[in-house]
């Protein structure tokens, strides 16, 4: 599934990108170091998001099934197992590979509980987990099965319904949230490099003036060269808040996997290290070009 190979990926990415970080940051530059940081993490994010869409299609699926295996199972007036075996599968979508692995195992005489437990394993849903449970709980301890089927697909659609309209409300703000931190560590870089150019010239018009004989005025402090390391700190420190922040914020909102931080973090951290290695250059090539 997705979600293994999601785990697996984060587990060699994740250690293979700090390493690779940590080098770049001391050899090169922490531009460089958060590309590839972000490189590394970014294909368990994504392997995330694809096992979330498969759950969210699981999720809208299980009220139908929870309801449909209460009706046959009330109407044949028999056990779930017997009923499971008259529904048809081709129209229970992506559940169709699970009911069958399931109808197999309870053919061959397996204990129920253990079906059960390994149809759910198999499906990774928290909310069939806890619907089928509702269903065949309810049915073994005597309660109609149609109702029984009925009060848990509710409940099932109950949450699928929450979950999509969390899921709508989060998207919109996870998409603007992207092109944002792009635009925003882009801007205080290119600030900071404005800053540099400036403190540059001005220390090119102090040593010029010092040889002649503006050197005898008395220097303005507002026109003397600063150190930069400061802001460069500042600026540094800056970006990886948002390059944190904008992570986080996204994934908190939509939920799911906890690796879908994984994805978002591996986006920002690939348009805050494409940044500081290439706004850098090109501001200094624009800003201190050489006046014919």
């Amino acid at each position: 599934m997705a979600r293994q190979r999601a785990v697996l990926c984060f587990k060699l990415g994740a250690p293979l990108g700090v390493i690779l970080a940590v080098v770049l940051t001391i050899t090169v530059g922490f531009g460089p170091a958060l590309l590839v940081l972000g490189f590394c993490i970014l294909p368990s994010g994504v392997f995330a998001t694809i096992d979330d869409g498969k759950l969210n299609k699981l999720d809208e699926e299980t009220a139908s099934f929870i309801r449909a295996l209460g009706n046959v199972s009330a109407s044949l007036g028999s056990t779930v197992a017997a009923a499971l075996s008259k529904l048809d599968r081709r129209s229970m979508g992506t559940l169709e590979p699970y009911i069958q692995r399931l109808q197999v195992r309870l053919r061959s005489h397996i204990n129920p509980d253990i079906c059960w437990d390994a149809f759910r394993d198999e499906v990774g849903c928290e909310l069939m987990n806890r619907a089928t449970r509702m269903l065949v709980d309810g049915i073994a301890l005597g309660g109609p099965a149609d109702k029984v089927g009925g009060i848990a697909a509710e409940y099932a659609m109950d949450a699928a319904l929450m979950r999509a309209r969390r899921t709508n409300s989060a998207m919109p703000f996870a998409m603007l949230t992207i092109p944002l931190h792009f635009a925003m560590t882009g801007l205080m870089v290119f600030i900071l490099e404005i800053m540099k150019a400036f403190n540059f010239r001005i220390t090119e018009a102090v040593e010029e003036a010092t040889g002649g004989a503006l050197g005898l005025l008395p220097a303005i402090p507002v026109f003397q060269p600063q150190d930069m390391g400061l802001m460069v700190a500042l600026t540094l420190s800056a970006v990886i808040a948002y390059t944190v922040s904008n992570a986080l914020a996204p994934a908190f909102a939509r939920g799911g996997h906890p690796l879908n931080i994984a994805f978002y973090g591996g986006i920002t951290c690939i348009m805050s290290g494409f940044n500081m290695m290439i706004i850098p250059p090109m501001a200094a090539g624009v800003l201190l070009a050489e006046t014919v």
